[in-house]
C-alpha cells in the first residue's frame, strides 16, 4: 500500500516501550488496546506471525548529548535492522538440519499446542521478527521504525494454563555471577504466573558447580537441550552479542523446568555494535571470543569445542552462515522501506559510522573469516 491507501483504521493506547528508549531522543512506541471503528477489540496479524493485540515500534534512536561519561561512546544501531537480522540468523541456524530436530521446540510440544481437530499448526517464531515501516503522527512524518513482534505467549508455544510451560528472561540486573549461583532477582518469569523456581535454580547452580569443579558438563543434557545451547553459542559468537549472555536471552522449558532451551532476544547490539565500545574495539579479530566476557559461557564454549566446530562446518557447508546468506537477509529487510523516508529519518535523528551497509557487511565478512580460523573450517 502506498500514499493515502488505508488498510485499517482504529483507536489504541500508545506508550513508550523499553528501558533504554526512555533516555533516547527518538523513542520506542508500544501500541495496545486496539479497537476498530466500531469500538470492538481486535487482534492484528502481520504476514505469517501469530496474531496479537499489541504492536512494538522500535525506534533505535540516539542518545542526546548529555555530556556525561555514562553516555560517552554509546552507539545505537541506526540501520535499524541488526535486531531483526540477528533474530532471522539465529532462527535460520536453529531451523537447519533434519526434521523434527529443526523445529526449535520438540515435536510433541507442537502437537500439544493445538489439539483441536480443526486447528492449524501455529507458526511460533520463538523470537521477535520485524519489518521496517514509516510512522506518521497527525499526518507528519515521525521517522522509520521497526514493526516488531511483541512476544505473545503463542510465539513461544506457551500454554498459559499449563503450569509445566516456563518462559523466563534474564533480568536487567546483569549480575556477573548470575550463572554461578541462583538468585531470583536475576530472572523475570513470564510464565507460569506462579512459578516453581527449583528447575531453573537446578540449572544455574549446576553450571556454578561445573565452574567450581564439583560437577561435570558431561551431565549437561540432564539439565539443558544441548543443541539449543550449541546453536546459541555459535550465534552469539557470530554476532559478537555480549548482552546475550547476561540479559538479552530467554530460557524456555515445556516439562516443568527439567530441560531448558535458550532463545535469542533483543539483538540490536550485535554485528559490530557493543555497548560503550569504539569502532576500532569491535573489529572482528580485536574483540575476539565474545563468550570470554562471562566465565560460564567461556566454559561451555571450551568444553563443547569439538561439537561447535562440527556444527559450524555444517552451517558453513550448507550456506546457512555465509556473507552471502546474511547479505540476502539484509537486502530483504532494507528493500521494503522507502529510501526517501530512510534518508529523512537520518536527517531528523542522526546516525553514526557503524550504521552503514559498508561497515555492517565488511564486519560480517571479517567475523565469519575469524571464526573459520578459530574452528579450523575448510569447505568440503
Amino acid at each position: 500500500l502506498y500514499g493515502d491507501s488505508v488498510l485499517f483504521s482504529g483507536s489504541c493506547t500508545l506508550a513508550v516501550q523499553g528501558q533504554t528508549s526512555a533516555y533516547t531522543t527518538k523513542k520506542n512506541l508500544k501500541i495496545s488496546a486496539i479497537t476498530n471503528a466500531g469500538g470492538n477489540s481486535v487482534d492484528l496479524k502481520m504476514s505469517d506471525w501469530v496474531q496479537t493485540s499489541k504492536i512494538d515500534l522500535k525506534a533505535f534512536g540516539p542518545f542526546p548529548a548529555y555530556g556525561t561519561d555514562y553516555f560517552d561512546g554509546v552507539v545505537l544501531d541506526r540501520t535499524m535492522i541488526r535486531d531483526t537480522l540477528g533474530y532471522r540468523t539465529w532462527a535460520a541456524i536453529r531451523k537447519s538440519g533434519s526434521w523434527p530436530d529443526n523445529l526449535i521446540a520438540p515435536l510433541p510440544v507442537w502437537i500439544l499446542a493445538h489439539t483441536d481437530a480443526a486447528s492449524l499448526p501455529p507458526n511460533a517464531k520463538f523470537g521477535t521478527d520485524g519489518y521496517l515501516c514509516s510512522v506518521y503522527v497527525n499526518g507528519a512524518f515521525h521517522g522509520v521504525f521497526v514493526w516488531r513482534g511483541s512476544k505473545p505467549a503463542a510465539d513461544y508455544l506457551i500454554d498459559k494454563k499449563n503450569k509445566m510451560n516456563y518462559l523466563v528472561q534474564a533480568s536487567s540486573n546483569k549480575r556477573a555471577g548470575m550463572w554461578q549461583n541462583y538468585l531470583s532477582s536475576d530472572w523475570d518469569y513470564s510464565y507460569p504466573k506462579k512459578p516453581n523456581e527449583k528447575g531453573l535454580s537446578n540449572l544455574v547452580n549446576y553450571l556454578g558447580e561445573c565452574q567450581a569443579g564439583t560437577a561435570s558438563l558431561s551431565d549437561f543434557e540432564s539439565y539443558a537441550h544441548k543443541q539449543s545451547w550449541l546453536d546459541y553459542i555459535l550465534f552469539i559468537e557470530l554476532a559478537a552479542s555480549q548482552e546475550s549472555m547476561i540479559n538479552n536471552l530467554f530460557l524456555e522449558s515445556w516439562d516443568g523446568g527439567n530441560i531448558w532451551h535458550v532463545m535469542s532476544y533483543d539483538m540490536d547490539e550485535t554485528f559490530g555494535i557493543v555497548w560503550n565500545y569504539t569502532p576500532s574495539q569491535v573489529q572482528p579479530g580485536v574483540i575476539g571470543w565474545i563468550t570470554n566476557y562471562n566465565a560460564a559461557w567461556t566454559m561451555l564454549r571450551e568444553y563443547f569445542a569439538d561439537d561447535l566446530a562440527a556444527r559450524w562446518k555444517y552451517l558453513r557447508d550448507n550456506n546457512v552462515v555465509s556473507p552471502d546468506a546474511l547479505d540476502k537477509t539484509i537486502r530483504k529487510l532494507t528493500g521494503t522501506i522507502s529510501t526517501d523516508d530512510f534518508a529523512s529519518d537520518v536527517s531528523m535523528w542522526g546516525t553514526n559510522s557503524q550504521s552503514t551497509y559498508g561497515f555492517l557487511i565488511t564486519w560480517i565478512i571479517g567475523r565469519i573469516a575469524w571464526l573459520d580460523e578459530q574452528w579450523s573450517y575448510s569447505a568440503s
